[in-house]
């Protein structure tokens, strides 16, 4: 009987995260369309996406994986009591740790940019800059959201962290609509 229950919760487990999954790509699908309609095929798309790979770039090169894989387990061995206070010691101390990277690639951005899009011209680079330190901002709390998304899956509320690629693409739809008409773009 016990061996059915699990098999219940983790079918449903994965049906809730395939779910989350499915409708967070569903709406990065949207957000990419809506990109096309304000910038089309120009440097301004370009940037625009360069603007939206950064923050995810960084984190896969410096975390990936690592908050799941350490802090899951780290988590669940934690007692009850306990568990809370090392979530926020983690979130500090990744928090701080890609503020201080954040920080010290903002002193990098022109360098960057020149790397990772040497086909914009020095115009397009120089604003692409400009915007990437605002951009570094996110780093950070994107760092955080892996500590919160260990923190989550460890207590297994699946739904929650399943839904992370949602929220951010409506965030970023919203921030396109809103913002476009400020730039001028129809």
């Amino acid at each position: 009987m016990k061996s059915v229950n699990s098999s219940k919760a983790l079918l449903s487990s994965g049906l809730i995260m395939a779910a989350g999954m499915l409708l967070g790509r569903a709406a990065g699908f949207v957000r990419e369309i809506i990109l096309a309609k304000y910038f089309g095929v120009s440097e301004s798309a370009d940037i625009a996406v360069l603007m939206l790979t950064l923050p995810d770039l960084l984190i896969a090169l410096f975390i990936g994986g690592a908050t799941n894989i350490v802090l899951i387990p780290l988590f669940q061995e934690t007692k009850k009591e306990s568990q809370f206070s090392s979530f926020v010691f983690f979130s500090l101390l990744i928090f701080f740790c890609f503020a201080i990277l954040s920080l010290g690639l903002s002193l990098l951005t022109l360098d960057i940019v020149q790397w990772l899009a040497p086909g914009l011209n020095p115009d397009s680079q120089s604003t692409a800059s400009e915007l990437f330190r605002w951009v570094l901002i996110a780093v950070p709390l994107t760092a955080l959201a892996s500590v919160s998304r260990a923190y989550l899956q460890s207590s297994q509320r699946f739904a929650t962290t399943s839904m992370e690629n949602l929220f951010y693409n409506f965030a970023v739809i919203a921030g396109i609509a809103l913002l476009t008409p400020q730039w001028g773009l129809k």
